[in-house]
């Protein structure tokens, strides 16, 4: 049995064979995930080389082969969820068939050749499949395997445990109608006063998608911080999508310096999930320098997300070719009110791009910053009421309302 833990604190057992397929809390009736029982885990190192997109930014909801709900990737096609492994006694009977077939064919040879005996390979049977449960970073060393997704929650196998053991499965985020995502520049240091400011980030991440902006020391630092290493760590079990602050200069950095930026990351805090390149070229003759970046990063991290910031519109092909998952093309104190995005962008999706907002006085006016930027097709977006010589050393006074304006228009539901 596998025991769930919803938002409305009710617990219930479900069992194993509903692993990976879609439920609701018998008390609130809220749409939840039952993780597969292999998926829930501590965080741990993230495999390299996996050039595919991330899986969590078009989920539609449509349902598989096997009635585990189907994602879209950023390109629209639908891919099955993971099925769950086969247990282990299948494997132990196809092993024995096939040794008794292999004894068989020996006797019949022994018996043609009359006497004449060979020699045979034989074949190797796969173990038990190992059944792994979350665990806290002080259990056990990670298990080098590879990670899986539960609708939001990036988990890494961890220390294997008894498969009843509680989790919190967050809402499932397979809403159509969710486009909105809110991208946090999360320059606060996770100590003393901005611990408190990480762990209402954190918190959000059960209302609303979250992609939190870690920036050690512009950058990652040239050591990594334990105090950072956790807080990532602990931010990514909760569902929060870390990415890493990276200054690119406007395409003037050199690339190698940038890659040992990316390389750093990947090593001090192998709990990140992508890269934000800051201060982004606008020029289109500067995407092959972004395009083989965000190739170096897609071969380092896992399913990356790659956030890259202009802070303005920008050539078109920058979105085309891929360069980046998100761009964000507005960041200013004033006159997102009047921004709108170029032609060329209205045929691409919302999740494609992003608006930073700040000086933003009132939750009035936050929230019609939300809701013009999901009127014009901006589906990221931070709104704070910071000024401009401070911005990002804290969250906004008004963020839990704005976490909540957010939910609301992704659920589509009037104030």
């Amino acid at each position: 049995m596998i025991r769930l833990a919803c938002d409305c604190g009710k617990e219930y057992a479900v069992e194993d064979r509903r692993s990976g397929k879609r439920t609701r809390c018998p008390a609130c009736g809220r749409a939840l995930l039952v993780p597969t029982v292999d998926a829930v885990s501590d965080a741990s190192t993230p495999p390299r080389g996996h050039p595919t997109p991330p899986s969590w930014w078009q989920p539609d909801g449509r349902p598989s082969d096997h009635g585990a709900p189907a994602e879209a990737g950023p390109g629209g096609s639908v891919t099955k969820s993971p099925e769950r492994p086969r247990p282990a006694t299948s494997y132990r009977v196809v092993a024995g068939a096939t040794a008794v077939l292999s004894l068989l064919v020996l006797v019949a040879i022994l018996v043609a050749t009359k006497g004449r005996s060979g020699t045979q390979a034989g074949s190797t049977t796969p173990g038990p499949a190992v059944v792994n449960a979350v665990g806290t970073p002080a259990d056990v060393p990670p298990v080098p395997k590879a990670e899986k997704e539960v609708k939001g929650i990036v988990a890494a196998p961890g220390k294997a445990s008894d498969s009843n053991k509680s989790v919190v499965a967050r809402p499932s985020p397979i809403n159509p109608a969710e486009r909105m995502r809110l991208v946090v520049p999360a320059y606060f240091y996770p100590n003393g006063p901005g611990s408190k400011e990480w762990d209402r980030l954190i918190a959000a991440s059960m209302r609303a998608p979250v992609v939190a902006i870690v920036n050690p020391s512009s950058g990652p630092g040239t050591v990594a911080d334990p105090v950072y290493a956790d807080t990532i760590s602990r931010a990514s079990r909760r569902g929060v999508v870390t990415v890493g602050y990276v200054n690119s200069s406007y395409g003037t950095r050199p690339r190698g310096e940038v890659e040992a930026d990316v390389d750093r990351w990947v090593r001090f805090y192998p709990a990140i999930r992508g890269i934000f390149f800051d201060a982004q070229a606008s020029e289109a003759r500067h995407i092959p320098y972004y395009s083989a970046l965000a190739a170096y990063v897609r071969g380092k991290i896992d399913k990356a997300l790659i956030v890259n910031n202009p802070g303005t519109t920008c050539d078109e092909e920058y979105a085309t070719r891929r360069v980046a998952d998100i761009i964000c093309v507005f960041e200013g104190p004033a006159g997102f009110d009047q921004f709108r995005l170029p032609r060329w962008a209205e045929s691409l999706p919302d999740e494609k791009f992003a608006a930073i907002a700040y000086q933003i006085a009132s939750p009035d006016q936050m929230r019609q910053n939300l809701q013009s930027a999901l009127r014009r097709g901006i589906g990221s977006i931070y709104v704070s009421d910071e000024v401009a010589t401070i911005k990002y050393s804290r969250l906004p006074d008004y963020w839990e309302a704005e976490v909540e304006e957010v939910r609301r228009l992704n659920l589509n539901v009037s104030p």
